[in-house]
């Protein structure tokens, strides 16, 4: 075959920290949310999907992804460990119509090193336009067609989450679900 008819297989990929494995936030204040929003129209995300989105790729060619381990490799050795707070509510695209509800990640320095690092050397690959960076955690969405208020911050318990390491992850449908799949894993430089 000649190289113009193969067809490369695509990944749909994104950056992100992990937060499945946060007992606090999965037992603590999630299902407070849940309680919080018993009547609303929404689907839970599942505990194994929560993370923190640093950067949206999308659909990426399968020969391009030793390049983004490599970038990821050299950004994490820019970056040190941090603690990240998670705290307040929030809805996409506003919270009186919130298609996507979320938990708020206060951006601070250590946040921003990876985002606006990983932001500078993956633009060729990125589906990100320039947007305010807005950190959440994605804890539930509305049904198809449906409209959820998001106004129940009370009873929340801000939680600190050290961050020690951010994935390059795949997102694949697997029987009608999302599941995230770690690719790569990169460990913050210890300074």
């Amino acid at each position: 075959y000649e190289a113009s008819n193969r067809t490369s297989l695509m990944k749909r990929l994104f950056w992100g920290i992990d937060m499945s494995g946060d007992r606090e936030l999965v037992e603590g204040e999630i299902p407070k949310v849940k309680e919080l929003l018993k009547e609303a129209p929404v689907k839970w995300v599942e505990d194994r999907n929560l993370h923190i989105t640093l950067n949206f790729l999308g659909n990426v060619e399968e020969e391009q992804i030793p390049k983004l381990v490599r970038l990821g490799a050299e950004v994490a050795g820019l970056c040190s460990p941090f603690q990240v707070e998670i705290s307040g509510t929030g809805g996409f695209p506003n919270k009186s119509y919130a298609k996507s509800i979320w938990l708020g990640v206060k951006l601070n320095a250590g946040l921003d090193c990876i985002h606006t690092k990983l932001m500078e050397r993956v633009a060729p690959f990125s589906k990100e336009d320039n947007r305010k960076y807005i950190p959440h955690i994605t804890v539930a969405r509305s049904l198809k067609g449906a409209k959820s208020e998001v106004e129940f911050d009370a009873g929340l318990t801000p939680l600190n989450h050290e961050v020690k390491e951010f994935v390059l992850f795949e997102s694949l449908m697997e029987n009608g679900k999302a599941k995230y799949c770690p690719l790569e894993k990169f460990q913050l430089n210890e300074i």
